[in-house]
Order: structure tokens, then C-alpha cells, then sequence
């Protein structure tokens, strides 16, 4: 019985993970800790083995594994707020100075444990209670998360994966969703940035895009934007069972995962390529075919990526921008597949952190697992979000030129944002989104551009939305049985995501004003 009292290393291992996940379940499967949990258990256990070897004391050992799995975990923290603090600046000497006081305490302590002759099963006992109560407490808020997952999904299994039929018509277009994250529209460009964009939409106007000059998004953040566009669809369902200020986005998440555009070209025998990103949304597929991974081992997932830099910040990680920079170069190698495809492109530029300059030179070495919270200016840097909008249009006409050469059939392209940036969003001081102003127009304003045979491009329009992307190429293209949605556009923000205010009619035009462009 005594040595019952002896899991604590083994508790207090897991606790911060479970804690993590308890905290996150309505953003991550309960599954992605399996792989974190078994790691900390299997590190546990050896150290445990290794010091009860040199002891031949399991009470000791015991405490001295509980020792420094507690001062590992307590490194993160004290570590970001020293950083937040700006009290050194480099994040190196941070790490020095902290690691030597950290290995001070733990000698210190280590010496104590060793020498004291006092009987260790007492706070043995302390920690393995306290240990547990923190895990029965993590264990019942990740129950009731999955458990509201599933009243949210309601009793609808999960569709079965398609398969890929044999496609009967050898002249089938390669077809590319390129999603850009927060790219604005062309003249909120001009009146807010200064910047005149017109030299990338008049490439695509040259080379033979529809550019609709007067679009705007559905929704104002990505995981509902992207969620509504990939099934041609409103999302008023999902929205009404959360609270305005729910984090809950894994029923988002798997429309991005599971998608009716997905589905719909396997079913016409496309092969589905998908770019995994570090987003939550996009970070994998569920359907696709072929996946582009740009992944560190322990980067597996939106919840490994928030572990490590909580607790292990300090190991060596990839960088944004060599994620960029991967999955832009593996865009040149889709047009020479074999057989039809279809490409989700969800390229997470020109969103902050701002990583490169209008070179491409890396400005900001940004670790994968800082993106979003190391900040290089957010949306307020206006210069650093046009330098690096100038390097991402060259990469994307380079990309766009690539595959209008290499394609065997003439391919179809959209290219747009999944919103607009927000630098003059007036922050949480004016909480009615009626006095937003500015941010409205900035926001939802984007750049949306089709390359579509001409018995598609006829039904395009200058306000077309996202959502009706796909329906009218569906339909027009492929013969599917819909028609366009009516367009509308909502805003909000992250603190209270699901209180949505409709601004159609403040950023769409009037119906019967919307000229058409000419072919």
C-alpha cells in the first residue's frame, strides 16, 4: 500500500497535459494527447528506473524524478513571463541565465532529498493527492467538452471516406483553391495601405482571370470563412447551439476536414491534393489523397504544437517562413501529377507574423510553434504587411504562370482571401460592432479571382461571394444540381466569435447596381 503512494512522478507528468487538453478540448481532439501523454509516461518511467537503480531507495528516487519533472514544467512558465516582461532581449541569454538558476534549484533540492533523514512518504502522499485532484479535474472538463462535441454533431455518423472513382472524361481541368490568408481588396489597398495593387489583379486580368472588384468575405475569421466556402453553405446552423463567446471550433473544423468541394471532385474522379499547414483548420484532411506535410516529428498537431511551447521551447524547431517557403515551392510539383486534380492551397501569408521582406528575404525567424504569439506588428504594421504581400505576389504569379504552362488541359484557379487584415479594428474599448466604422469595409474586403471556362466566367459577377464559388462552378462546369446562394457577409471578432452582426448591406452593393466586368 505504501508504495501505492509512489506514482506521483508518473501524476504530476501527466497532469500539465491533461490540464492542456481539458483547457483546449473544444479546439483538438481528445486524442492528440495520447501521443504527448505516452511520450511523458515512457520518459517518466526510465528516469524513474534509472534513479531507483543508483539509489536502490524508491521513496527517494521517487522525489527526486517529481522534482524535476516539476522544475521542467515550471521552466516554461517562468520563462514567458520573463519574456514578456522584455527583460532580456534575446531569447538565448533568457535561456541561459534561467537554466543555470533552474539547475541551482534542482541541486540544491536534489542535496536536501539526499541528506534529509526524514521519512519521504509524507509528502509523498501530498503529491500523489494533489497530482490526482488535478487530474480528476482535468478528466471531468474533458468529458463534458466531448460530450458537448457530440451533442453539437448531434447523432449523424461520420460520412465514410469516398473513394476515388475511374474518371470517364480524359480532358478533365486540374482545378486550384488558393486561399490566401487576410489578403485585401484591391482599393482598400489604395485608401487605407497607400498601396497600389493593381500590377498583381492586372496580371490576373491578363492572364485571363475574372477578378471580382467588389467581393467580400462571409465571415470575418478563417475557421468560419473557410468552413462556409468548402460547403458552399451558410453556417447557421452549426453557430446557433454556441454561446457568443464560445471557443468551440472543432464542429468548424471538421467541415474543413470533411468537405462537400472535396467530395464532389472525388466523385468525379479527381484526385484530392491537400497542403497541410499549422492551422487547425487546414493542418490535415480527412478525405484527401495526397498530402504536402511540412512537420518537425513533434509538430503534429495545433495541441503538440501549444505543449512544446509551453514546456519545450527551448529545443530546435522549423520556421514560419520555412513553411511558406515549403509549400510554395510543392505548388510547382501539383500541374505534373498524373490525372485530374483538385488543390486546397491555404497559404498562411500575407497573415502576420510578417516573416519576409518585399525580397523574400527572412526578416523574422520566427520557431513554427511561436506563429501566433510572437508578434511582428500584427495588423497595425501596415509597411511590414505590404512587404510581405509584395513577395507573396510574386510567388503566386510565378506559381499561377507555372501551372497555365504546365497543365495538359486548361486548369481552373480561384485565388482569394479568406478575409480582409484589421488595422484599423478599434480594439475591445467600442464593443458595438454598429461604431466599428473602417474595420467593417477592411475586413471583409478581398481579393477574388477566377480562372473558369467562359460557360462559368458568363455567370461570374463583380460582389460574388465565397460561398457561391464552387456552386456556380459546380453547376455551370460539372453539371451539379444548385443554384448561387444569396450573397450576404457578417463580423465579429475572436473574444465572442459567434456574435455575428450582418453588414451586407453596408458592404455589398445594392442588387441591380452590380455592373459586370467585361470578358
Amino acid at each position: 500500500m505504501k508504495k501505492s503512494w509512489l506514482i506521483h512522478p508518473f501524476l504530476l507528468g501527466s497532469a500539465p497535459v491533461l490540464f492542456l487538453l481539458a483547457h483546449n478540448i473544444g479546439q483538438v481532439e481528445a486524442s492528440a494527447v495520447l501521443a504527448p501523454l505516452g511520450a511523458v509516461l515512457a520518459v517518466t518511467a526510465v528516469l524513474l528506473g534509472l534513479t531507483w537503480l543508483a539509489l536502490r531507495q524508491l521513496p527517494r528516487a521517487a522525489m527526486l524524478v517529481s522534482l524535476l519533472v516539476g522544475l521542467f514544467y515550471l521552466y516554461g512558465h517562468v520563462f514567458h513571463a520573463l519574456q514578456d516582461l522584455d527583460v532580456i532581449a534575446r531569447t538565448r541569454d533568457l535561456h541561459l541565465g534561467l537554466g543555470l538558476v533552474f539547475l541551482c534549484l534542482f541541486v540544491t533540492g536534489a542535496r536536501y532529498l539526499l541528506r534529509t533523514p526524514h521519512d519521504l512518504m509524507e509528502p509523498s502522499r501530498f503529491l500523489t493527492l494533489l497530482a490526482g485532484i488535478s487530474i480528476l479535474f482535468s478528466a471531468n472538463g474533458i468529458i463534458q467538452g466531448v460530450r458537448a462535441r457530440a451533442a453539437l454533431a448531434g447523432e449523424r455518423a461520420p460520412p465514410a471516406r469516398p473513394s476515388r472513382v475511374a474518371n470517364e472524361d480524359p480532358a478533365l481541368p486540374d482545378v486550384y483553391h488558393i486561399i490566401l490568408d487576410g489578403y485585401a481588396r484591391e482599393d482598400v489597398l489604395k485608401d487605407v495601405y497607400q498601396f497600389d495593387n493593381s500590377g498583381f489583379t492586372g496580371f490576373l486580368r491578363q492572364r485571363g482571370f475574372f477578378v471580382a472588384d467588389q467581393s467580400v468575405s462571409n465571415y470575418p475569421l478563417t475557421f468560419l470563412s473557410v468552413a462556409s466556402t468548402l460547403n458552399m453553405r451558410y453556417l447557421d446552423d452549426v453557430i446557433a447551439p454556441l454561446e457568443a463567446d464560445s471557443k468551440v471550433l472543432t464542429p468548424f473544423y471538421d467541415l474543413i476536414h470533411d468537405h462537400e468541394v472535396g467530395r464532389f471532385f472525388q466523385s468525379k474522379g479527381y484526385r484530392y491534393i491537400h497542403f497541410d499547414t499549422n492551422y487547425g483548420g487546414t493542418e490535415t484532411s480527412l478525405i484527401a489523397d495526397q498530402r504536402y506535410q511540412f512537420r518537425h516529428p513533434l509538430l503534429q498537431n495545433e495541441f503538440t504544437t501549444v505543449l512544446l511551447r509551453t514546456y519545450l521551447h527551448w529545443l530546435p524547431q522549423p520556421s514560419v517562413a520555412d513553411l511558406h517557403l515549403f509549400m510554395l515551392d510543392k505548388l510547382e510539383e501539383v500541374p505534373r501529377i498524373e490525372g485530374p486534380t483538385y488543390t486546397l492551397f491555404h497559404l498562411l501569408l500575407p497573415h502576420h507574423p510578417y516573416v519576409f521582406d518585399r525580397h523574400g528575404n527572412i526578416r523574422a525567424d520566427i520557431p513554427l510553434e511561436y506563429q501566433w504569439t510572437l508578434r511582428t506588428g500584427g495588423w497595425a504594421a501596415r509597411p511590414q504587411y505590404i512587404e510581405q504581400m509584395e513577395y507573396l505576389n510574386r510567388r503566386i504569379q510565378a506559381a499561377i504562370e507555372d501551372i497555365l504552362a504546365t497543365s495538359k488541359h486548361p486548369p481552373i484557379i480561384i485565388v482569394q482571401g479568406d478575409h480582409g487584415p484589421a488595422s484599423t479594428h478599434p480594439g475591445q474599448k467600442v464593443e458595438d460592432k454598429h461604431q466599428w466604422g473602417p474595420v467593417i469595409r477592411e475586413r471583409t474586403a478581398i481579393l477574388n479571382a477566377y480562372y473558369v471556362p467562359d460557360e462559368v466566367r458568363r455567370h461570374l459577377y463583380p460582389s460574388i461571394t465565397p460561398v457561391n464559388s464552387f456552386r456556380l462552378l459546380l453547376k455551370h462546369r460539372f453539371g451539379a444540381n444548385m443554384e448561387p446562394l444569396e450573397d450576404r457577409s457578417f463580423i465579429t471578432w475572436y473574444d465572442k466569435p459567434f456574435d455575428l452582426l450582418e453588414v451586407t448591406e453596408q458592404v455589398l452593393p445594392a442588387k441591380g447596381t452590380q455592373a459586370r466586368e467585361q470578358p
